[in-house]
């Protein structure tokens, strides 16, 4: 009864051992393959971020209609987008609300295949010329991040936000 007893202690250490042997080898292969996919990107000529993680791939699809978040004073900003085939990944990031005036402001905007805002313009059929509004709306279009899509390097669309009391 006491060989058996060694011996199962020694087949429990075996196959610990081959457990563990197996899960680093599984870790290994698996950064191999996040390298390997890093490269093969890199030689496709996507731009490729240290802080590359799997947040890129889950997304939650964001309401189309404009959603109101932000007030001041007597004026709120509500915000909506146009980019065929992409979503939101949290949410549209709304301006500082800069002095009291009404109207709209069209960004148009480049994203990456990660979904990050590339560049920013102001579109001419805006309807607010407030140079502090503006450079308020740009650099929160630059803060929202879309959904990752490695089929497009580059897509253009537009952000729009509305001011009114």
């Amino acid at each position: 009864m006491e060989n058996n007893g060694k011996f199962l202690q020694v087949l429990i250490f075996i196959l610990c051992a081959g457990l563990l042997a197996l899960s680093v080898y599984t870790y290994r292969s698996i950064s191999t393959l996040q390298d390997e996919n890093r490269l093969i990107l890199e030689m496709l000529g996507y731009e490729i971020e240290d802080d590359y993680d799997d947040s890129y791939f889950e997304y939650e699809a964001a309401a189309e209609e404009p959603v109101i978040t932000s007030k001041s004073n007597k004026i709120s900003v509500s915000a909506s987008y146009k980019m065929e085939d992409r979503y939101v990944e949290h949410d549209i990031v709304l301006p500082d609300i800069l002095g009291d005036e009404e109207g709209k402001v069209i960004v148009d905007i480049v994203i990456d295949y990660s979904g990050t805002v590339k560049k920013t313009t102001i579109n001419n059929s805006s309807t607010i010329r407030n140079e502090d509004v503006l450079e308020a709306a740009r650099k929160a279009a630059l803060k929202t991040d879309f959904n990752f899509n490695i089929d497009v390097k580059h897509q253009s669309g537009s952000i729009t936000y509305i001011y009114s009391k």
